[in-house]
């Protein structure tokens, strides 16, 4: 899938068993977005843990959509994964078996939020 970051055109795999999305840091620009220490530890295929970086607050732009997605650095890799989170942003898949998903429940009183995707004006 092709994903504009601060405008470059970078091909991000969508992969439904990512719990995350992550870029190798060989592919990180400083322009993407500030570096801020990871929060969690991040373990891929075969139960091998991650040597995480730290992660991004990155705006991901594709098919005059937006959405603002938590994206982890890491060392090594080859590729940009898009994981469950931004693939239902974005609005790929609906659901995705196998994994949970978060539904807001709202008082009478309350106003839902704001849905996380935009179109890009």
């Amino acid at each position: 899938m092709r994903v504009n970051v601060s405008g470059d055109c970078l091909e991000w795999c969508v992969d439904t068993r990512a719990q995350r999305s992550i870029m190798p840091e060989k592919l990180f620009k400083p322009n993407y977005a500030t570096l801020q220490e990871s929060d969690i530890s991040l373990v891929g295929a075969g139960e091998q843990t991650l040597d995480t970086v730290g992660y991004l607050e990155m705006k991901l732009v594709a098919d005059s959509k937006y959405i603002l997605e938590k994206v982890y650095l890491i060392k090594g890799g080859h590729k940009l994964l898009l994981g469950s989170p931004g693939i239902r942003s974005f609005g790929l898949i609906d659901a995705i078996p196998c994994t949970y998903s978060i539904c807001a429940v709202h008082t009478k009183d309350e106003a839902p939020l704001k849905n996380t995707v935009d179109t890009v004006k």
